[in-house]
């Protein structure tokens, strides 16, 4: 597990500052009552500037990977992609460790604040034809309606040998937003009887990743964090962060991204402690 360093730290006290403030609250109770009958609550928090998560520091997540056996410790890597970035928060701590970030994102209001951020966002349908050295995919592959199609789609558009991060919330629970509606997903992630969180990492291991390609690199359990409202200062989710490698190539793959060496160039320094 990870602790919590003073990153994490500094989003909780602004949490916790925000949740306390009782007429921003009733701001946004109001605003969500107005809005949420004609959009998803995942645009209605990007309208309003709200639900930002956190889920790891820029050094805790050069650590990951680092451990997991991608080269260029003390290094910039090449070329990221971040599938459903939501605001960016948890991306911007990413950003630091690449040369190149992409992003991808579905709510038009998301995306409206990921391009205010600066970020650079594709084509949610082609990724831009490009190749990535490292795929992010937090907490998106239980909230979308085809996650073994994502997967795959994954696996196809990373360099050979790449790297990726994926983030997850046991005991899964499978739902997918429709605009204001919650559907249930068009494919299914493996369910494991058992109710440890263990075995639960094991399932979704040897019967999702594994069978698609993927590698188990590193596993971190770590708290999923999400700024709060009048009553709760915070919501604290149970959280597996993976880093996996692609075990195998596809025949077919996408136009890789020039220019972006997977270890050049120098980053902040690394070293945190545990």
């Amino acid at each position: 597990p990870l602790v919590c360093d003073e990153t994490c730290q500094e989003f909780v006290s602004s949490s916790c500052s925000e949740s306390s403030s009782t007429l921003l609250q009733l701001f946004y109770s109001i605003m969500l009552a107005l809005l949420a009958p004609f959009m998803s609550r995942t645009s209605v928090n990007g309208l309003l500037g709200r639900g930002s998560m956190y889920i790891f520091s820029t050094n805790q997540a050069a650590r990951l990977l680092h451990q997991a056996g991608v080269p260029g410790k003390q290094q910039k890597l090449g070329s990221l992609l971040d599938v459903g970035a939501g605001d960016g928060e948890v991306t911007k701590h990413l950003a630091p460790l690449f040369h190149h970030t992409f992003v991808t994102e579905q709510s038009p209001a998301m995306r409206w604040r990921l391009k205010r951020a600066n970020f650079t966002v594709l084509d949610e349908t082609s990724w831009g034809g490009r190749m990535f050295d490292v795929i992010a995919c937090l907490n998106i592959l239980d909230r979308c309606a085809e996650p073994r199609s994502l997967l795959d789609r994954i696996r196809r558009s990373m360099m050979p040998g790449g790297y990726l991060l994926v983030g997850m919330v046991f005991p899964l629970s499978q739902c997918v937003e429709k605009g204001p509606k919650m559907v249930n997903a068009l494919e299914r992630l493996p369910t494991c009887t058992s109710n440890l969180w263990e075995e639960n990492v094991r399932c979704i291991v040897e019967e999702f990743f594994e069978p698609a390609g993927f590698q188990l690199r590193t596993l971190s359990r770590v708290p999923y964090l999400s700024q709060g409202d009048l009553t709760v200062s915070y919501y604290k989710l149970d959280e597996a962060v993976f880093v996996l490698q692609a075990s195998d190539t596809s025949p077919e793959r996408p136009v890789p991204f020039a220019d972006a060496p997977l270890t050049a160039g120098p980053t902040p320094s690394l070293g945190f402690r545990v």
